[in-house]
């Protein structure tokens, strides 16, 4: 099965969850744990973890994304019906292209099923596994990336330094259109989500509402240092 490969979350994560306060999105979302797997065909929204590194070439990067779930999940839902379910991780392959296949397919299989895949953590290269989602799809994605350059690179270059190079050489090609929105400071925080019809990667809401909130609270500390 697609799923086969994902971790569940730990039990000390349950453990915060059980702590928040019933309005939070915590107690909305239905986890991926040691003994349950969310219903698909149930979801409009999947978190999908991925603890892959390797992109960035040799050095221990480790992968914890207990921190940004434990913010997010303290937030407050809006007024909306959207079930999320949280899928778990996907742990690093025996290789880079192990943990490349995996994401693959899950997303291209979230996309078949009407599921909007919200992917977390890992190097930038996994750009590229999700775009190759849409080899089995059969249709042209347009693509939005936040990002202080552009990531082409020689032969042999990093996959995180290099994967915009393999999307547009490598076949298939489902690339449509690609723009590259240069951030205006370090603060910036960017989920990018996949909507079935536009085929544009979109800004996860929550994020969307953190990056906004982060954004005001930039201007109002640069001008009280003017002033």
């Amino acid at each position: 099965m697609v799923f086969d490969f994902f971790q569940p979350l730990d039990a000390d994560f349950f453990e915060f969850v059980q702590g928040l306060s019933s309005q939070t999105l915590g107690k909305k979302v239905v986890f991926h744990s040691e003994t349950d797997f969310p219903n698909i065909e149930k979801a409009s929204i999947a978190i999908i973890g991925v603890l892959e590194s390797r992109g960035l070439g040799e050095g221990n990067y480790e992968t914890d994304l207990t921190y940004i779930r434990q913010e997010f999940y303290s937030l407050f839902p809006g007024n909306w019906e959207a079930q999320i379910v949280d899928l778990g991780n996907i742990a690093p392959g025996n290789s880079l292209e192990d943990t490349y296949y995996v994401l693959k397919n899950a997303v291209a299989h979230l996309i078949k099923n009407k599921v909007i895949p919200v992917v977390i953590g890992g190097s930038q290269d996994l750009t590229y596994a999700m775009y190759r989602a849409y080899d089995q799809l059969e249709q042209m994605v347009n693509v939005v990336s936040v990002d202080s350059k552009f990531d082409f690179a020689k032969e042999n270059g990093l996959p995180a330094a290099s994967f915009l190079s393999s999307m547009i050489v490598e076949e298939p090609n489902n690339l449509f259109n690609y723009s590259n929105i240069f951030p205006i400071c370090d603060y910036v925080f960017i989920v990018a989500y996949i909507h079935l019809k536009l085929h544009l990667f979109n800004i996860s809401l929550y994020f969307l509402q953190l990056f906004l909130f982060i954004k005001k609270k930039i201007k109002f500390n640069y001008r009280k240092t003017v002033r």
